[in-house]
């Protein structure tokens, strides 16, 4: 590397390249007191996420309910949205939660701010063009900017320029290869994005001039979990795509298969088993899906009987059985199936009627509902009645 520099200067820790790991890694060092320098080829920090547009904070959740990522990662993504637009999502089944869609600009002042509290010293629009190294490693980079070349030492090096600049220019093993186009699904669960990358079937690399973005939207779209899709090509080379996955809200029981639907009825995939989905209710019978959104305001309603639920049953395509533990049933009318619930629920919580030995309780006579009881039960009234018959148990 050439041995004449414009200036030289020197930290404790030198960090190249100001995207968004770069600016955690600054942000932690100077945090723990070093003299932090970050330098950075633009004139901003936040890499693809502000100069690139890349502006969806990826969730920090396992999609299984628990938040599984914290420190500087939820802090950033908490001041991606400081200065708005919108607020951390956190969705309910958490499926996509503790995400953010921000502004960059109003990104790049955030990130600008928590730098300078930190007290590292940013250097924009300066390039790392050289290391200087000792016995295998290294002791400084060389840096072009508009006061010339100069040396800037280190006694700690964080190589954050995205392709392994440093490390490349160090000497150190890399893979050398031309820029070709990548596929990043925003919005996507691992499984939705393993099945966008096989209905694409990009053959990589790829011109960005071969891409038919239509085409591959179709596709896309096509996908039963996918509810919106948009389509761009971002800096980077990168092919991006946007998605609004479908949630399941229910499985519809049909004949041995059973199917994900959201809570339109619309399909989601498939499941193998019951027990791979034990958060979500069962519904069952010809046309339950189309009745989904009823379906979901009977469940909103059950209430306490919510964990004794085992399903709904559709019935006739034009009301609904709802199927407790203890092979009790609920016939609910086909009109204002909640309000009669609700009725039941009250007087269930007066008399514990639930509680007894009854199989069935049909409320489809709003002005005659009418009880079934086990045939032990109905047998112990009988007797205390005493009336004595040869009758079946039916």
């Amino acid at each position: 590397m050439r041995q004449s520099f414009d200036y030289q200067t020197g930290y404790d820790v030198v960090v190249c390249g100001g995207g968004m790991a770069g600016v955690a890694a600054a942000l932690a060092a100077a945090r723990h007191g070093r003299k932090t320098c970050l330098l950075e080829k633009t004139v901003f920090p936040g890499g693809l996420a502000t100069a690139g547009n890349v502006l969806i904070y990826l969730p920090l959740s396992d999609r299984r309910g628990r938040q599984v990522t914290f420190g500087l990662a939820e802090e950033l993504l908490k001041a991606s949205i400081a200065y708005g637009p919108g607020e951390v999502h956190v969705i309910n089944d958490y499926a996509q939660g503790h995400q953010s869609v921000f502004n960059p600009a109003s990104f790049i002042l955030a990130l600008d701010e928590l730098l300078l509290a930190a007290g590292v010293e940013v250097w924009f629009d300066s390039l790392v063009c050289g290391v200087q190294t000792a016995r295998g490693t290294i002791t400084g980079v060389a840096v072009e900017n508009k006061s010339g070349r100069g040396l800037v030492k280190g006694k700690t090096f964080v190589d954050a320029t995205g392709d392994a600049d440093l490390a490349f220019r160090a000497g150190a093993p890399c893979a050398v290869q031309e820029n070709f186009m990548t596929i990043w699904a925003a919005g996507a669960s691992p499984a939705l994005d393993k099945a966008i990358r096989d209905r694409l079937g990009f053959a990589l690399p790829v011109s960005s001039f071969d891409l038919d973005i239509d085409a591959a939207k179709t596709k896309i779209a096509a996908l039963d979990a996918v509810a919106e899709v948009e389509l761009r090509v971002a800096a980077g080379g990168v092919f991006e795509v946007a998605v609004t996955e479908r949630r399941p809200a229910l499985i519809w029981r049909q004949g041995e298969e059973l199917e994900l639907i959201d809570g339109a009825g619309r399909r989601v995939a498939m499941v193998l088993n019951r027990a791979d989905r034990p958060d979500l209710p069962v519904i069952a019978g010809i046309g339950a899906g189309k009745a989904a959104p009823e379906a979901l305001q009977i469940i909103a309603a059950t209430g306490p009987l919510l964990p004794r639920m085992r399903g709904l049953v559709r019935m006739g395509e034009r009301r609904w059985d709802l199927v407790l533990d203890r092979n009790q049933r609920i016939l609910l009318p086909a009109d204002n199936p909640v309000r009669a619930l609700e009725r039941l629920l009250a007087l269930d919580k007066a008399e514990d009627l639930l509680k007894r030995d009854i199989l069935t309780v049909d409320l489809r006579n709003a002005q005659r509902p009418t009880l079934r009881l086990a045939p032990h039960a109905l047998k112990a009234l009988r007797r205390a009645q005493g009336i004595e018959t040869a009758e079946s148990d039916l």
